[in-house]
């Protein structure tokens, strides 16, 4: 009885052992797990906040450009409209056109500021769909030819089927 006693007391000890260790292992992978998870959640926030920063030094640069362009366009206008400058219009009319190529990129920037706070006004209109990712592939095939490679654009949609599309920030 005795011995009896001692082997149920012994294996009542190493049962309550393997338990222990058991729950000590399940509290650890716990711990480890939550651990992992608050490091996670911490680079996400961090990965948030540089993202936040990021747009807003966008939107800073952006209109420290758009002053500066804005205040050549105005007297390159004036400068276009004197009919004894007509000699070097050619020129004026080219540093217009690339001063204003110059100003939509820098609105393009503010468009994905706008977007990406969720601030950006859609001007959706009917489009065939066909017809415009042809267009828009097509775009791509001098750069292409440049690189020595075979652009295939293959759009399988049938030429009735319109879409509402702002086009203007889909190609931006």
């Amino acid at each position: 009885k005795r011995r009896k006693r001692q082997m149920q007391s012994l294996g009542a000890g190493v049962l309550l052992l393997l338990l222990g260790s058991f729950s000590f292992l399940f509290w650890q992978r716990r711990q480890l797990a939550l651990q992992r998870l608050k490091v996670e959640q911490s680079q996400r926030a961090q990965l948030e906040e540089l993202d936040r920063m990021k747009s807003r030094f966008f939107v800073q640069v952006s209109h420290e450009l758009r002053t500066p362009l804005t205040l050549v366009l105005g007297p390159l206008e004036q400068l276009l409209g004197q009919e004894r400058l007509r000699g070097i219009h050619p020129t004026l009319q080219t540093i217009r056109r690339n001063a204003r190529r110059q100003l939509d990129r820098v609105n393009e920037l503010l468009d994905i500021s706008r977007l990406e706070s969720g601030k950006l006004d859609l001007t959706n209109r009917p489009i065939a769909l066909r017809g415009y990712l042809m267009r828009i592939g097509g775009t791509f095939s001098s750069v292409a030819e440049s690189n020595q490679q075979r652009l295939e654009l293959e759009v399988n949609a049938p030429s009735d089927v319109t879409v509402l599309l702002d086009t203007d920030k889909v190609e931006k």
